[in-house]
């Protein structure tokens, strides 16, 4: 079982959200909401956008552009699917072992607030709409301003 370090994938995620943002607004509008929607034990994130303020924001998969853009990391899925047990490691160095049976609430908190401060980082050099995180299949969702 390999540790799933979330600070080596850091940079490719803030790239893939900094780029796929760049490419929609010059290929549509300027959106006024972007969604970020993620499954970290299945190895995904994708990104959803609405261009009007009466669209949904509650629920990426009702955006008015749904995954706009997709990346994926094989190793994270592999690592949970085959092991089972899996380690994760946040942005603080913590480590989190995640049992097969523990279910994936804990899984997704630790990748939210990773995604969280992703967002954080960026909106300090670019600005962006609203921001939509939402996991799959749980309660951690939040819109950020």
């Amino acid at each position: 079982m390999a540790i799933v370090n979330l600070l080596d994938y850091k940079e490719d995620i803030k790239n893939f959200i900094l780029s796929t943002f760049d490419k929609f607004s010059e290929e549509q509008y300027r959106p006024y909401v972007m969604g970020i929607y993620s499954c970290p034990w299945s190895g995904w994130v994708s990104l959803h956008f609405n261009i009007t303020k009466d669209a949904p924001m509650d629920s990426c998969v009702d955006f008015e552009f749904v995954e706009y853009g997709f990346i994926s990391f094989e190793e994270w899925e592999e690592n949970t699917m085959i092991f089972g047990d899996s380690e994760w490691q946040d942005a603080n160095g913590k480590l989190l072992l995640r049992k097969w049976g523990d279910g994936d609430e804990i899984l997704n908190k630790l990748f939210f607030d990773f995604l969280k401060l992703i967002v954080s980082e960026i909106k300090q050099i670019k600005i962006l709409p609203f921001v939509f995180i939402q996991m799959l299949d749980s309660a951690y969702s939040e819109l950020i301003k």
